[in-house]
């Protein structure tokens, strides 16, 4: 779902996201949908600095989340092997 032009120049000039994180946003509908939320809560009461304080960590995690290579099957299978043996290795 693509979001419209005013909710991306929201996110652009006032939330700092990039092009790049907006195209990725558009593809999360997760996390599109808990951006929108932030968005309206902020609306809904825009006095109270509490709610502002933390939208502003939740775009945050957000933005960090959009940063991240998304990992396919065989990466998430590698680690998880990965792991298992390292923990099975610290208790022999």
């Amino acid at each position: 779902m693509s979001l419209n032009e005013r909710t991306k120049s929201i996110l652009t000039q006032k939330l700092k996201f990039t092009p790049e994180q907006i195209g990725r946003l558009e593809t999360n509908p997760d996390l599109q949908q808990e951006t929108w939320n932030l968005i309206k809560m902020i609306r809904l009461s825009p006095e109270k600095e509490e709610i502002r304080q933390y939208a502003k960590i939740q775009f945050k995690k957000i933005k960090q989340s959009l940063d991240e290579p998304e990992l396919n099957n065989d990466d998430i299978l590698r680690r998880a092997r990965s792991e298992h043996y390292t923990f099975e290795r610290a208790f022999k």
